[in-house]
């Protein structure tokens, strides 16, 4: 087995393509923008999404493993593979910049795969339940036989910040689709302090990546958007079965759907009218993705206009707002937000978000968040008359730890 050990290696590593831009399904599985045909449901063989689609108490039956433990993780070992071997190479004038970029790049792979982890098995982060809620374990080396524990969800969410506060003066100023860079870690720490009610915070990282990186597609001049001009392409391909069963057979909320009013472009660009008032989600922006799990502009001014609206800012959350939906209406329809009151001004963010970025891997994270907040969200599914619940507050918006896992090292399983 071939040992890596130059940065020629390392930089091989970090751009696997599989593991890099590569994620899971398992977050749009359980969120609410849309429903499958119950047909398609009963004849599923995947028994695990079968069973998220539902909120399942018993998720796994006979399965041991899910997917997404596995591709995370893979994220994680690789990441350390790299770290590791960068201790072992000496750092000169020569390859400095190199070897600071790829290093960054490791610390923020790390980073985006231990959130992407502790928002489906760990509970939504609360300040006053972090040093008492469960997180997910983190290897600190490329070593299979490191012994793993389950640290608690503030000393998760520490890690993460700090890796990411670590990267950032380590990458270079210039966005790159394929790579890690500032403005990328800038908008993560936005994203996950956002997902931690960190408000402020995360207002500050959203404007520090927007100084970067702040390309917005004007759905008047243009309806596709080349994935070399996304600040960090992320998604779910056609290689995941959730992905073509989507394309055939999944059909959009009906209340998401009738939130697009006349003159919103993104109406015509995200979806398919396959009639009989049902839609069905198109690629992102002629990407070739169904699931855009990356960074883009547009994600970064909605959490800035939605920390400035809690802050109580309401002019220049509106802006932000306005700015965005400039590039979403036809020209002669959009008619911009205005309000003297600040609660109104958080409600139509939120209300832009869910439009804006559905199918984007954020739903989840954003209901659990936002039932943190006291919007107590609970989610329905109705499968010819079989009505499944998931109330907010419910102990299934934790993910069940793969049972074989919990065999390997004996760590804590999520209550269900």
């Amino acid at each position: 087995m071939v040992v890596p050990s130059t940065l020629d290696d390392f930089e091989q590593l970090l751009n696997y393509s599989t593991v890099a831009t590569n994620s899971t399904d398992l977050m749009e599985l359980q969120a609410d923008d849309f429903y499958f045909d119950t047909d398609y449901w009963l004849g599923t063989q995947n028994q695990v999404k079968k069973n998220t689609y539902i909120w399942a108490e018993d998720i796994y039956g006979t399965s041991e493993s899910n997917t997404a433990w596995g591709l995370l993780y893979s994220k994680v070992f690789y990441a350390n593979a790299v770290l590791d071997g960068l201790t072992k190479l000496e750092r000169t004038t020569k390859n400095s910049i190199r070897y600071d970029q790829i290093k960054g790049e490791a610390l923020f792979l790390k980073a985006e795969a231990i959130y992407g982890l502790v928002q489906l098995f760990s509970p939504v982060y609360d300040r006053e339940m972090a040093t008492r809620d469960l997180g997910i374990p983190i290897p600190m080396t490329a070593d299979v036989n490191e012994k793993m524990e389950r640290p608690t969800n503030r000393y998760t969410f520490d890690f993460i910040v700090n890796s990411l506060l670590e990267a950032e003066p380590l990458l270079k100023s210039t966005a790159d689709f394929s790579r890690a860079s500032k403005p990328a870690a800038n908008a993560l720490l936005a994203r996950v302090y956002l997902y931690m009610g960190e408000y402020d915070k995360a207002g500050l990282h959203s404007d520090y990546s927007l100084r970067d990186f702040n390309d917005l597609v004007d759905l008047n001049v243009v309806s596709k958007r080349d994935y070399q001009q996304t600040l960090l392409f992320r998604y779910l391909g056609s290689t995941n079965d959730f992905y073509n069963s989507i394309m055939k057979t999944t059909i959009m909320d009906s209340v998401l759907m009738q939130s697009y009013v006349p003159g919103d472009l993104r109406e015509r660009y995200f979806f398919e009218n396959i009639g009989q008032s049902k839609y069905v989600k198109k690629d992102y922006h002629g990407l070739g993705v169904l699931i855009f799990n990356g960074f883009d502009a547009d994600e970064q001014y909605l959490i800035r206009a939605e920390c400035y609206a809690r802050a109580g800012d309401k002019d220049k959350a509106l802006t932000d707002l306005n700015h965005l939906l400039e590039h979403r209406f036809e020209t002669d329809e959009f008619v911009p937000y205005t309000s003297t009151n600040k609660e109104e001004v958080l409600q139509w963010v939120l209300e832009e978000r869910r439009k804006e970025l559905v199918f984007r891997g954020l739903r989840w994270s954003d209901l659990k968040r936002l039932n943190r907040d006291g919007y107590a969200i609970s989610l329905q599914r109705n499968l010819s008359g079989e009505i499944y619940t998931l109330p907010a507050g419910d102990k299934r918006w934790v993910f069940p730890i793969p049972p074989n896992e919990i065999k390997i090292t004996g760590i804590q399983q999520n209550e269900r």
